[in-house]
């Protein structure tokens, strides 16, 4: 897996290189960044992807995912609430 992740990132890195303004290059940037767990990669090339067509509802739901996955609450939720009396 550690040799196709790398091949796949120089891809992309080639694709993003050569059109810098297509999103999927940057989505598929996002998805290796996923497999890698670096949210911070995932997030931005998400980001740039969203800038270059905010009307693409899939890269939006990639963004929120992103979001979410990077997102470390020490508590969780329902444990941060208390009911009301």
């Amino acid at each position: 897996m550690v040799y196709a992740l790398a091949l796949a990132r120089d891809i992309v890195q080639q694709a993003i290189a050569a059109d810098d303004t297509e999103p999927w290059a940057y989505l598929a940037q996002a998805m290796i960044a996923f497999a890698t767990r670096d949210n911070v990669l995932a997030t931005a090339a998400i980001s740039q992807a969203v800038a270059i067509n905010p009307n693409s509802a899939f890269a939006h739901g990639q963004l929120g995912l992103a979001h979410a996955n990077g997102g470390a609450r020490r508590t969780p939720f329902l444990a941060s609430t208390t009911p009301s009396d």
